[in-house]
């Protein structure tokens, strides 16, 4: 449906593959399966930063008051510290920081995602290999996020009386 000075037109439409292109519909598949897996492996990691982030605020909030509530607040900044540090880089701001912090699992996996989407062609198998080591890399620190979330945070917030 094409819509120009309230004129409207629908014709039917079929995307074709590029005639051009040597790529069977099954290469395409594999591709499409590798970038979607690796796209939401991307989420997964920045779903878990941005909610470790929505805690850090009451916990940077909550050190200010001492006492045990201060306490267990520092105590629970640096573990939400660590796990983000083991997803993204925090200090990594603009295209150039990656010169002057580490690459960290984001920023390989949007680097790969970038890489597989970039052609008609099904994965190589060294992409698969990567996707698989980057899997295996994510999994510890999302797992300590769910877990830290399931315990930590929970204390902390019955102890703050929040969340």
């Amino acid at each position: 449906r094409l819509t120009v000075d309230g004129v409207s037109q629908t014709r039917p439409l079929e995307i074709l593959a590029d005639p051009r292109g040597i790529t069977t519909p099954a290469a395409l598949a594999q591709q499409f399966a590798l970038h979607s897996a690796i796209n939401a492996q991307l989420s997964a990691v920045h779903d878990a930063v941005l909610a470790l982030r929505a805690v850090r605020v009451r916990v940077v909030a909550a050190q200010s008051q001492g006492g045990p509530v201060g306490s267990a607040a520092a105590a629970l900044e640096r573990r939400l510290t660590a796990i983000e540090q083991a997803l993204i880089e925090p200090r990594s701001h603009a295209s150039e920081d990656a010169l002057n912090y580490p690459v960290r699992l984001n920023n390989t996996l949007a680097a790969l995602g970038a890489l597989v989407g970039s052609g008609d062609a099904a994965p190589t198998s060294q992409e698969e290999a990567m996707f698989a080591e980057l899997q295996a890399e994510a999994a510890p620190a999302l797992a300590a996020w769910r877990a830290l979330q399931a315990t930590d945070v929970v204390a902390f917030d019955a102890l703050a009386g929040g969340g």
